[in-house]
């Protein structure tokens, strides 16, 4: 109730409450306080998301980091920070968590730092065929054919249900000029495409 109080001091204080109780199921009331008119209650309401986290947090902090305050999109990005770090130290072992953070990269044409990520999972999972996927299609993307084919043929022999890994294997032997190579790996990405 304090938060829906009339008193921006008031509405203030519970957010600062409610984020050293780390009380996520507070994220909703506090979501709703992030449009608040008060930009101390706003200010509060971004601190409070970053101590408690949580999906919901990070699309309204992204959202506040774009507030006409400075000061609350400063604590935004702040809080933004915060709850990455506390998810990286949960998911530093986790190889699918490294491969998501390199494909978003190389979808920004970060390549370099893609191929980081992507060799941090198969490093950590070396069948992990998704992250040679991944890999292949980042070396690809830089023109480095032969080390795009190398990781794409070793994803189809982890997994050859594997639609992703024949497409761009097609793909990539396209690009080095093996046609046959080219429409059999794409024939048979074609027929699992059928399967599923």
């Amino acid at each position: 109730e304090a938060c829906k109080d009339e008193s921006a001091e008031v509405r203030w204080g519970a957010s600062v409450a409610l984020g050293k109780l780390k009380a996520k199921e507070a994220e909703t009331v506090l979501v709703a306080l992030c449009k608040d008119t008060d930009s101390e209650v706003r200010w509060a309401t971004a601190w409070a998301l970053g101590q408690i986290g949580g999906e919901g947090a990070v699309e309204v902090l992204l959202l506040a980091t774009k507030d006409p305050s400075q000061e609350v999109a400063r604590q935004a990005k702040d809080s933004l920070r915060l709850i990455t770090e506390r998810w990286w130290e949960e998911h530093e072992s986790d190889p699918e968590a490294h491969h998501d953070l390199g494909v978003l990269l190389g979808q920004r044409k970060l390549y370099d730092e893609a191929l980081k990520e992507l060799d941090r999972a198969l490093e950590l999972d070396p069948k992990y065929a998704k992250g040679y996927v991944a890999r292949g299609v980042t070396w690809g993307f830089k023109e480095e054919i032969e080390k795009a084919l190398s990781d794409l043929k070793k994803a189809v022999e982890l997994d050859p249900n594997q639609y992703d890994g024949w497409y761009y294997l097609g793909v990539a032997m396209k690009k080095k000029g093996d046609a046959d190579g080219a429409i059999a790996a794409f024939l048979k990405a074609y027929d699992l495409s059928k399967e599923h």
